[in-house]
């Protein structure tokens, strides 16, 4: 349109020689057609860019479209979610009711129970059963204000001790008497359950019999065994502070010495720790048991210092070894031997 005004007041172009104008103003049809064309290259380039802002436009709404269906899905997901939540905590509340219901009807049954003199009713059930009374009174504390499992339980099992002790009662009462408690004289008018309640007391008391004696002879074989072990015990601390003596302290031995097979002999009849000893000791020559003489035979010189070494060794030899009491010096050999025996036959 502007190029139309500009042709149109800018007049007829000069004339030029060899061109296409008339002479008399006109406009030719070629410049016609080529404005015509222009502005249609114009309203071309002006769709283009309305298509191309258009086309953003629409990628921009599909984007918006897309994240507003995705919201929409997650909405309705927590939708179902509550939905779902909303159900389970209806159902849980009807279970809750129904409970307090029974609960409240179980309280008030057991209020009643209470108030009845015939015995202690059994903890109420569902609702079709009904409250029984106990064959015997069960008795309770004011300090009881509630009734639950628990305190039932334990005046039930109270209930059933007192039972069983009676009846234990009765049973060593048969026992003993061996007349039954109705007043009949004839101990051959008991039934068979109370003759097998009495047997069976009879049984019991045997066995708790053979049992203490078991007990007792266990203590008795276990202290004797340590009574062995002791004894055996200073036996070889004996023999071990003989052997310790010096050899110029020992002389040759005499008739009542201990050789040294004898000595291996007398250490095998020693009583082992693990070994039962025999009542019947046999009879072993008080030689062989006779503990070698450290007491020098051979002339030796009598300076003091020596002197008491042989009063000390003589002191330490004359000293029990199993009960440990010490002899004067003036005790003989055969008596010391005849101690240590004493103890030995035990």
């Amino acid at each position: 349109m502007t190029q139309r005004k500009q042709a149109t007041s800018s007049g007829p172009p000069e004339h030029k020689s060899g061109s296409s104008y008339d002479t008399n103003g006109k406009v030719p049809a070629d410049y016609s057609l080529q404005v015509a064309f222009g502005e249609l290259q114009h309203h071309l380039r002006q769709s283009r860019s309305e298509i191309e802002r258009l086309n953003r436009q629409r990628v921009k709404l599909t984007a918006e479209v897309e994240a507003k269906n995705i919201s929409l899905d997650f909405l309705q997901q927590e939708l179902e979610k509550k939905d779902k939540e909303r159900r389970e905590l209806q159902v849980k509340l009807m279970q809750s009711a129904q409970e307090n219901e029974e609960l409240q009807l179980r309280l008030s049954l057991a209020a009643e129970s209470r108030e009845t003199t015939l015995g202690y009713a059994t903890y109420p059930g569902p609702r079709h059963f009904s409250p029984t009374a106990f064959k015997h009174q069960v008795d309770l504390g004011e300090a009881d204000a509630a009734e639950s499992w628990e305190g039932v339980s334990q005046h039930l099992v109270s209930q059933m001790y007192k039972e069983m002790t009676e009846l234990q009662e009765l049973g060593k009462k048969l026992a003993l008497d061996g007349t039954p408690v109705g007043g009949s004289n004839s101990a051959s008018e008991l039934s068979p359950r109370s003759r097998n309640v009495v047997e069976t007391e009879r049984n019991v008391e045997d066995e708790d019999v053979a049992l203490d004696i078991v007990s007792t002879l266990t203590s008795q074989l276990k202290t004797v065994k340590d009574r062995l072990l002791e004894q055996r015990k200073s036996l070889l601390a004996l023999t071990k502070n003989t052997d310790e003596v010096p050899q110029s302290k020992r002389v040759t031995p005499t008739k009542g010495a201990l050789s040294p097979a004898r000595e291996d002999s007398t250490r095998s009849r020693l009583p082992l720790p693990n070994r039962r000893p025999s009542k019947h000791v046999p009879d072993v020559p008080r030689s062989s048991l006779r503990p070698p003489s450290t007491r020098p035979r051979t002339v030796v010189c009598t300076t003091s210092p020596h002197s008491s070494h042989e009063s000390q060794q003589r002191r330490k030899d004359f000293v029990c070894p199993i009960c440990e009491s010490s002899f004067s010096e003036s005790t003989t050999q055969e008596a010391f031997e005849n101690h240590v025996l004493q103890h030995l036959a035990v």
